[in-house]
């Protein structure tokens, strides 16, 4: 939210925005009205259970169409751990868009995983946890950013703080595994529990001593 500047009045788009959290803190903190766009259902029901008990609902609007469709222009645009899902075929066709929403002096932050490597996720990873996935490489979203005459503003690494993300996600989820597997025992098995345990810890050593990182990419359209 500081990045972006965000101020009372502004409008704030959010390209995958799960249950909500980033909106309903820039709408309580900052004083936005904004758009949340997600694929899935239950995100978005959940997402308007928490909006509306906020007594935020008209302020914030949750809506469920593929991201190439929405129209309209935004003072602030922001995806958050989104892009990851793209896939590199698309990534032209997401900043292109990005450029469209925003208004003439907009300004809008990137937030994905990023690869070192030439070498992706891994056919078990590929299979089980992110299918479709591809997590780019540094270079890859600012010539994408610059093709699409978006301006890089301001890089920054979150790489060390995502380990300890990882660490928290996985005490969190085994500390809670019983009231998980509650909600469907059939879907929430043991095996399920093994892969997604097996997916946190690797990850979390991936983040902390391998190639994985975390960037924001501030940037802005137009002369600022």
């Amino acid at each position: 939210c500081r990045k972006l500047e965000l101020k009372p009045g502004e409008t704030l788009l959010d390209i995958g925005c799960g249950w909500g959290g980033m909106l309903i803190y820039a709408a309580e903190r900052y004083g936005v009205s904004g758009t949340g766009i997600t694929l899935s259902t239950e995100q978005a029901a959940l997402a308007k259970q928490r909006i509306a008990e906020r007594g935020l609902s008209d302020r914030i609007q949750i809506t469920i169409p593929d991201s190439r469709e929405i129209e309209g222009q935004y003072d602030k645009f922001v995806s958050i751990g989104m892009f990851e899902h793209v896939g590199k075929g698309s990534f032209a066709t997401f900043m292109e868009k990005a450029e469209a929403l925003l208004k003439p002096t907009g300004i809008g932050l990137l937030h994905s995983i990023v690869t070192q490597s030439n070498e992706r996720n891994g056919a078990w990873v590929d299979k089980y946890i992110f299918p479709g996935g591809y997590a780019p490489q540094l270079h890859e979203l600012t010539q994408e950013l610059w093709a699409a005459k978006l301006s890089v503003a301001h890089c920054e690494n979150l790489k060390p703080h995502y380990a300890e993300t990882m660490k928290r996600w996985a005490e969190n989820f085994t500390a809670n595994w019983d009231a998980i597997a509650a909600l469907d025992s059939e879907k929430y098995s043991d095996r399920f529990f093994r892969m997604w345990y097996l997916y946190l810890q690797s990850f979390q050593a991936s983040f902390r001593y391998g190639g994985l990182h975390v960037y924001q990419l501030l940037f802005f359209k137009g002369k600022q």
